[in-house]
C-alpha cells in the first residue's frame, strides 16, 4: 500500500544525478552519430548512412523524453515514482544502458562502412545483446503506480503539485512512446529494405549528365528480382560530377 507522506528532495537526489549525467553522455554520442553518419565515406553506403540517421533521430527524441521526467523530479507528485526501488527508476536506467549499447554498435558500424561492406548480422546481433536493457515490462507497474499517486496528487492539491499532474501523466507516455519507436528504429534494415532505400536515394538525389545502373553495397546480399526492384524505383540516374 502506498504511503501518503511526501518523498524529500534526499530520497532521490541520488538518482536525480545519476540522470543529470547520463543525459550528458548520450546528448554528446547522439551528436557524434549524426556527424558521423553525414561522413563522406558513407557517401555510397547509404543504407548505413540512412540507418544511422534513423537511429539517431529516435534516439534524440527519446533524449528529450528523458529530460522532461528529469525535470518532473521537482514536482512533489513525481517524487515517489523516484524512490530507489520503484519501477521508473529501473526502466530509465535501462533506456541509459541500451541507449548506449546501440550507439556502440552503430559506432563500430560506421567505422567498418568507411573501409569495408558491414556484417550486418553482428549489428544485429549486437542490438539484440543491447534489448536487454530495453524494460518494456515495467510500462505498466509504472503506470500503476502513477495511477495511485495521481488519486492521492488529486485528493492534496496543495502538496503534491496538482496543477502538474496532467504534464507528468504526458511525459510519461512521450516516454514510453519515444522509447518503443527507438527501439523499432534500432533494427537493422532487411536486404529488401537497405535495396529499396538506397533506390530511393539515387532517385532522389543525384540528377544531370550520366546515366548509371543503381550500386547496391555488397551486403545487401542482392537477389536478380531485389536489384530489379532497386531499378524500378529509379530508372534512370544521373550523377553530378
Amino acid at each position: 500500500m502506498l504511503e501518503r507522506t511526501p518523498t524529500s528532495d534526499r530520497d532521490i537526489r541520488p538518482f536525480v544525478v545519476e540522470m543529470a549525467a547520463s543525459q550528458m553522455e548520450l546528448t554528446a554520442n547522439i551528436v557524434t552519430l549524426l556527424a558521423s553518419s553525414e561522413h563522406r565515406a558513407l557517401s555510397r553506403m547509404h543504407g548505413v548512412a540512412a540507418y544511422m540517421r534513423d537511429v539517431g533521430v529516435a534516439l534524440s527524441r527519446l533524449r528529450r523524453s528523458l529530460e522532461a521526467i528529469c525535470l518532473d523530479a521537482k514536482v512533489e507528485a513525481m517524487r515517489p515514482l523516484l524512490q530507489r526501488h520503484a519501477p521508473l527508476p529501473e526502466f530509465v536506467r535501462g533506456l541509459y544502458a541500451w541507449s548506449a549499447a546501440v550507439l556502440r554498435a552503430l559506432d563500430e558500424l560506421g567505422v567498418e562502412a568507411q573501409h569495408r561492406a558491414p556484417d550486418w548480422r553482428r549489428v544485429s546481433r549486437r542490438i539484440h545483446e543491447a534489448n536487454a536493457f530495453h524494460f518494456h515490462e515495467l510500462e505498466l507497474p509504472i503506470r500503476r503506480q502513477w495511477a495511485q499517486w495521481r488519486r492521492i496528487a488529486m485528493a492534496s492539491p496543495q502538496r503534491l503539485g496538482v496543477s502538474k499532474v496532467g504534464t507528468i501523466a504526458v511525459h510519461l507516455d512521450e516516454l514510453f512512446s519515444a522509447a518503443d519507436s527507438a527501439a523499432r528504429r534500432a533494427e537493422p534494415p532487411t536486404p529488401r529494405a537497405r535495396v529499396r532505400s538506397f533506390g530511393r536515394w539515387l532517385a532522389d538525389g543525384l540528377v544531370k549528365r550520366r546515366t548509371i545502373d543503381p550500386w547496391v553495397p555488397p551486403s545487401a546480399a542482392v537477389t536478380p528480382r531485389l536489384r530489379a526492384e532497386a531499378k524500378a524505383e529509379a530508372p534512370r540516374i544521373e550523377l553530378v560530377f
